[in-house]
């Protein structure tokens, strides 16, 4: 990871903003500090706080649910029957 250290805040950041998904996570840090991050890197140190990694992926959760119950009340009948099947 060469000599820079990135704070837990700056990592959840990053993870929470790629959904906590870790190959993404391990490429935005790349680009972001110009250092090698692997995607093991990512799932090793993310494991550390497993509270944390919970709320992200509910968060994301939270997300596909919100995007499905906007389809419900879509106004095209076979938006709404297609959502609806998966309930």
């Amino acid at each position: 990871m060469g000599d820079i250290r990135l704070t837990d805040d700056e990592f959840y950041n990053i993870l929470r903003e790629n959904n906590g998904l870790y190959s993404r996570t391990a490429k935005a840090i790349e680009s972001r500090y110009q250092i090698d991050y692997t995607r093991q890197a990512v799932y090793d140190r993310a494991s550390k706080q497993p509270e944390v990694l919970q709320e992200i992926r509910e968060g994301r959760v939270d997300k596909a649910e919100q995007v499905h119950d906007d389809l419900l009340d879509d106004p095209d009948p076979r938006i709404r029957k297609d959502a609806a099947q998966f309930i």
